[in-house]
Order: C-alpha cells, then structure tokens, then sequence
C-alpha cells in the first residue's frame, strides 16, 4: 500500500513541545488512519487464502496483490472506512503518494539528497516514535523558510519537463507502465505541487515551522 505523507504548520511554541515531549497522536490528527489501514492488509489476506481454499487455484500474483492494495488505498484516500478523528489544530497538507515523484523532481535522485531540495525525505529533527515509515522530522523556522524559498524558486513546466525516461526508471515504473503512467504524473504534479508551494509558503510567511511524518 502508498505510503503518505503529510505536513502540519507548528507554531514556535509547538516546536519547543515538540523538542521537550515528543509528538501526541493529538499533533498529527489523521494517526488512526495506520490501524484502518493494517486491518485492510490483514483482510486481504484473509480473503485472499479464502480464494486458495475455496477455489484451489494459485495464491495471488505480486501484480494481483498489488493492484488490490492499490484499490484499497484509493478508497482509504477517498475516506472510505477511516476511524473519525478529532481535527488537528493547524493545517495539515497531505501528499498522498506524490512525494516520491516531487523529492525526484527536485533532487534528481530517487532517495538521496541534500536539504532544502530533499526536505520532504531528510529535512528536520526526528521526534517522537516511529510511526512504522520512521518519526516524525520537525523542521525550524529557518528550515522552512529554506524550503519556501526552494520551492519558490521551481517552475511547474520546468518540473515537468523532468518526467522523462529517468524519471520514470528512478521511480520504479517499467517501460510500459511509465507510458500508460506519464498522463497520471503529470496530473499529480500539477494538483500537488502547487498546493505544496503555497502551504510551506504560508508557513514560512507566518514564522512557523513545520512537521513532517508519513503513514
């Protein structure tokens, strides 16, 4: 299944509890989603040696299997199922599974990179627990700051025209998914970029900091 990724704006003061306490369930707002989403796995694969058994034919493909935990993303991102939460106290911008493609887009590289361009992936201080993709990264006024100006500084045509034949090997397509995807790419590029911009550029406009986590 996608992994997410999310960023909530986090005043000066939820830095320092932050820094001092670590990070609440209460602080990220959509953490139930991770137990919705371990119950789906452990359902598909109760329906799916149901299949075996009932059926006697072969366990699921790596593709079948894929392409059901794609469906099930799809309809947690559309709300289906999710547990009710109580609604953080600052705005959350969530990526989906966009973040993948942006950190290549503005690293050039699929993992690496070097802050403000990798701040999606590297950027910030790790605090709290792992939430099962790793902590949540706290980023400071300064780091925001950095990774607005970035931001700013990007054009959407230039970014897209960096969703070639490289793009699509660094990202893990193969040849014919990287075709049948390119429309779906640049799609997303263009819904998600944006918001980004303008959500770190309204953090940074206000002295805010940010956190980071991915479910």
């Amino acid at each position: 299944m996608s992994m997410t990724l999310y960023l909530k704006h986090a005043s000066q003061n939820d830095l320092a509890r932050y820094a001092a306490e670590g990070v609440e369930s209460d602080d990220l707002g959509v953490l139930a989603e991770a137990g919705v989403a371990d119950r789906q796995a452990a359902r598909l694969k109760e329906l799916e040696l149901l299949y075996v058994a009932d059926e006697g034919r072969a366990p699921l493909s790596i593709a079948a299997r894929d392409m059901l935990f794609d469906h099930l993303d799809l309809l947690r991102r559309r709300g289906s199922g999710l547990m009710r939460v109580s609604s953080p106290s600052a705005p959350v911008f969530d990526l989906h599974g966009s973040w993948r493609m942006l950190h290549f887009l503005f690293t050039g590289d699929a993992f690496e990179g070097a802050p403000p361009a990798a701040t999606l992936l590297a950027g910030g201080r790790e605090v709290g627990e792992d939430l099962g993709f790793g902590p949540p990264r706290m980023l400071s006024l300064d780091e925001t700051a950095a990774f607005s100006g970035f931001l700013n500084g990007l054009d959407l045509d230039a970014l897209a025209a960096r969703l070639d034949g490289k793009a699509v090997k660094s990202l893990g397509l193969r040849r014919g998914e990287g075709e049948a995807c390119a429309g779906a790419l640049h799609e997303d590029l263009a819904r998600y970029f944006p918001g980004l911009q303008a959500f770190v550029a309204a953090a940074a406009s206000r002295r805010q900091g940010m956190l980071i986590w991915m479910l």
